[in-house]
């Protein structure tokens, strides 16, 4: 049996509702970015760090089993910006598009244009009150009166390599023609 670790360093959490009930993720909010990076066993540049709830698919019926609660992310004061933020929502949409409707894979397809907007709307939701939840458990320590600027971490360096997916589906580029008469870019 593996040893708890201990969650005594987190200073505030809240439950981040899906707008497909049941299904939510976790929001913490660690004292320090030491504590988080201590808590996790990493010693780098992380910053903030989503996780995801194991699922289970039954191998005969094909059946898939998902925990209520997705995952968790977690931020720890001082060292989260809207960048920040919004980076680890991405990752829980993402996640959530793994498991419960809309599939990622629909997104893509103009015949599920209103599955787009569900998930366009829950991304803006979720960052307006994972951002609202970091401001109000941790203020800006500026008393200027002027507009308080967290702090720029940079742009990432992260890029991925462009491949073509296992499953043999092809990326394709428009043509000229297709581009100046109005198809989206």
């Amino acid at each position: 049996m593996s040893k708890r670790k201990n969650r005594a360093k987190i200073v505030a959490q809240m439950r981040l509702a899906s707008s497909r009930k049941p299904y939510y993720f976790q929001v913490y909010l660690w004292n320090h970015i030491d504590d988080l990076k201590a808590y996790f066993e990493v010693d780098d540049d992380t910053l903030a760090m989503t996780c995801f709830e194991p699922w289970y698919v039954d191998s005969d019926t094909g059946q898939v089993y998902i925990n209520p609660k997705l995952g968790e992310i977690h931020y720890a004061r001082d060292a989260w910006n809207v960048n920040v933020a919004a980076h680890e929502v991405q990752h829980a949409i993402i996640h959530r598009m793994r498991l419960i409707w809309p599939p990622a894979h629909l997104i893509m397809l103009d015949e599920y244009a209103d599955a787009e907007e569900e998930i366009a709307y829950e991304t803006g939701n979720w960052v307006e009150k994972v951002h609202s939840f970091l401001w109000e458990h941790d203020p800006p320590k500026d008393d200027s009166g002027k507009p308080y600027q967290r702090q720029d971490f940079g742009l990432p360096k992260y890029t991925s390599e462009v491949r073509y997916p296992k499953s043999g589906v092809k990326l394709v580029k428009k043509t000229k023609k297709e581009s100046k008469h109005g198809a989206s870019e």
